[in-house]
């Protein structure tokens, strides 16, 4: 049943996968109903009558409230997959390496994603070995206040990834007088939700920068941003740092305010941003001695970030895109399925097995 924004769904029928095309945002009535009718048109059309439906995890999404009631109507069962596994799955599943032999670092980074532990995620690396997927690191927590209203405003993204060092910051200036004294308050409370997000990093960094404080469209800050890199070049890089066991970006942060101190240009602040992001994955797979990376999700649609990944890890290091699906959340629903047909697959060679060894 795919994702809620950018939405498409997928039918596996005769051992074929069939995608819909984008059907859009899902927040709407005129989308559901544009969804409904393809759904049924397709279904019509392939003559098939599902066994199972597969959704995301995310309980309110229309998708998966959706594909429950029509799990319920059909008497079949249904199944979830977490959101960053699927995008895992899917670009794995494109790059025909569902069965590798060799242990491939999937990273993942999107705006949001509801994660296993009830936070956002969206900055995530899982290692898939011997056919398992499993989450090795992320991006650290920051607070993720005001749900998707951060989303739309920049500012509040940069707010809360510089809340214990404001002082050091300009942002007091991107706020009117009572939205200050409101804010300012609202850090220094104890948050409940949290996220490890790439995509509200990007959104904080391009806010820094005063190049975006309102998404005026999805993704405005970050193309504002990739835009600017692509003018600038550097020599110095920002220094990768780990917090236990997870991705320190406050102290990436920290570094960019200091260069908008010290007058260092927009443009090789930007870029510099953009290597750190590529140096970040270097990291991660020579700490854990991976050569096959495979990359998905919204960020990756970035251009130039990708063009830096690349030129960074040539050999030994392979890197796996998606170029027939989108990397951005229409590959859902094919990750959904090649998650739970592969699952089917080890499931019954797992019964094979045991037949064999009664």
């Amino acid at each position: 049943m795919g994702a809620d924004m950018k939405s498409s769904f997928a039918l596996q029928v005769n051992g074929r996968a069939y995608t819909s095309q984008y059907l859009g945002n899902l927040e709407s009535y005129e989308s559901q109903e544009s969804f409904r009718t393809t759904l049924d048109h397709l279904l019509n059309m392939l003559r098939a009558q599902p066994e199972r439906i597969v959704v995301d995890a995310h309980p309110n999404y229309f998708s998966s409230v959706l594909g429950r009631q029509l799990a319920q109507q059909w008497n079949i069962p249904v199944e979830q997959v977490q959101h960053h596994k699927a995008h895992a799955y899917a670009v794995l599943t494109e790059n025909k390496k569902l069965q590798t032999a060799l242990p491939t670092l999937c990273v993942v980074w999107d705006g949001t994603g509801y994660g296993e532990d009830n936070q956002s995620w969206g900055g995530e690396f899982f290692l898939y070995d011997e056919q398992h997927l499993e989450r090795l690191t992320h991006f650290k927590y920051f607070p993720s206040w005001q749900g998707d209203l951060m989303a739309h405003q920049p500012r509040l993204a940069a707010l809360f990834l510089c809340k214990d060092f404001l002082e050091t910051t300009n942002l007091k200036d991107h706020f009117s007088e009572k939205e200050w004294l409101f804010y300012s308050k609202l850090i220094q409370s104890n948050a409940t939700h949290h996220t490890s997000s790439v995509g509200r990093l990007f959104d904080g960094v391009a806010a820094l920068l005063n190049l975006c404080n309102h998404n005026s469209f999805e993704g405005e800050a970050s193309m504002l941003l990739e835009t600017l890199a692509s003018t600038g070049h550097c020599k110095e890089h920002y220094k990768v740092t780990w917090c236990e066991n997870t991705i320190d970006q406050k102290e990436v942060i920290k570094q960019i305010v200091s260069d908008i101190h010290n007058g260092i240009s927009k443009s090789e602040i930007a870029f510099k941003f953009h290597v750190y992001l590529a140096d970040v994955i270097l990291e991660v797979a020579k700490k854990y001695k991976v050569q096959q990376v495979a990359l998905s999700g919204g960020v990756f649609q970035n251009a130039l970030l990708v063009d830096i990944i690349h030129e960074k890890m040539n050999s030994p290091y392979k890197i796996f895109c998606q170029h027939e699906l989108s990397p951005n959340d229409e590959n859902i629903a094919v990750g959904q399925l090649a998650f739970v047909e592969f699952d089917r697959k080890k499931e019954k060679q797992a019964e094979l097995l045991i037949m064999n060894l009664n």
